[in-house]
């Protein structure tokens, strides 16, 4: 089927991060960018059948909230879990890691494993050994809050593809406070793909003379909406309730059922890269409760983490640092020329060209 309409598309409809002031902004925001992403794909004549499968599922969104706030969260809930049965044996939209197609594709030959890296913030001057970056265990379960793919009690393991992202995630402490660990995955790991931008759905279809299966498209465009639909952040402070995680709670609770072990999502704390950067991938694995364990060995017995390194440290051994070179997967996109410097638009550096990302490659090149 022909998808060069793709070409008209109203891309402001399309950025990653949408910022409101309050939470009562959310959900009339979601509705109207839904409902004018239906009304462009109108104008730009893209396949009347296609413009009703995605307005079918953009109204069961919608209606997720809608019954959310009734407080009919129990219906909300299945209403989730029937979209994600789409989901449930497709291979765009699950996944192992490595074979992910966020990430960039490697020549052949070359391996695929991808990168992740753990970062906290230093409190004392001595470094995180590896067991004290894992999650936050059971034992302490009443410091978990509410995260974007997590709820109170639960924890997640959140990781970053590049030690950037995790400083970005972390509100961009000062060096001498940044820890970070290399951690490799044994691809055993099952994800939902949430890491999807308009960017990459245009390119994939260029690439693809816009001749794309029917159903492979469907499915790639429906993850590019649940992608838009959790990527807002609101900025009123001291709440209790953020009703921009409805969605993305709703949706881990989904995945877990499912036997999933976690969300692949953009970084939502990057405004100006307008369609997500490929160095700003996150992952958030569940944790399981098993066996009575503090830890779970479902996570635990399946990466790799080492000891952490102080950043501030490594840019002081920079002058023997630099001589570290891996292989990372990160090095294989071509998105990464046009990364934004304090969000600003105007100021842009390639990823290979930062500071990050020779630590990245000191990290697992000692790993």
């Amino acid at each position: 089927m022909d998808f060069s309409w793709i070409e008209k598309i109203d891309v402001s409809l399309y950025h990653n991060t949408q910022e409101l002031d309050f939470d009562n902004e959310y959900f009339e925001g979601m509705k109207n960018r839904l409902d004018s992403i239906i009304s462009n794909l109108k104008d730009i004549k893209a396949s009347p059948d296609f413009i009703d499968i995605i307005s079918d599922y953009t109204g069961k969104l919608i209606g997720t909230i809608e019954k959310y706030y009734e407080g009919n969260i129990i219906e909300a809930q299945i209403m989730i879990n029937n979209l994600m049965g789409d989901f449930k044996d497709d291979v765009i939209a699950v996944t192992n890691v490595n074979d992910c197609i966020a990430f960039p594709k490697v020549p052949e030959g070359k391996k695929n494993e991808v990168q992740f890296f753990r970062a906290r913030i230093r409190e004392e001057s001595s470094s995180y050994d590896a067991e004290e970056m894992l999650h936050i265990p059971f034992s302490k379960r009443s410091i978990v809050k509410s995260g974007r793919f997590s709820i109170p009690g639960l924890p997640c393991l959140y990781l970053g593809n590049t030690s950037y992202v995790c400083w970005v995630e972390l509100d961009s402490p000062p060096d001498h406070q940044f820890d970070v660990s290399a951690v490799r995955l044994d691809n055993s790991q099952k994800v939902l793909n949430l890491a999807m931008s308009l960017l990459w759905l245009q390119g994939e279809l260029a690439e693809n003379n816009y001749e794309y299966e029917s159903e492979k498209f469907v499915t790639l465009f429906k993850l590019l909406i649940i992608s838009l639909c959790t990527s807002y952040r609101v900025k009123e402070e001291n709440r209790n309730f953020k009703s921009e995680y409805i969605l993305s709670q709703l949706l881990m609770l989904s995945c877990k059922n499912m036997g999933l072990d976690g969300v692949l999502y953009y970084s939502k704390r990057i405004k100006a890269d307008k369609f997500a950067n490929p160095a700003a991938i996150n992952l958030a694995l569940f944790a399981s409760y098993e066996n009575g364990k503090d830890l779970s060995p479902k996570i635990r017995d399946h990466i790799e983490i080492s000891d952490s390194l102080n950043y501030g440290l490594f840019r002081q051994l920079l002058p023997q640092a630099n001589k570290f070179k891996y292989d990372l997967r990160i090095n294989y996109s071509s998105f990464t020329d046009n990364m934004h410097l304090n969000n600003n638009e105007k100021m842009t550096v390639a990823y290979q060209d930062t500071k990050f990302c020779e630590f990245d490659n000191y990290l697992f090149s000692n790993f």
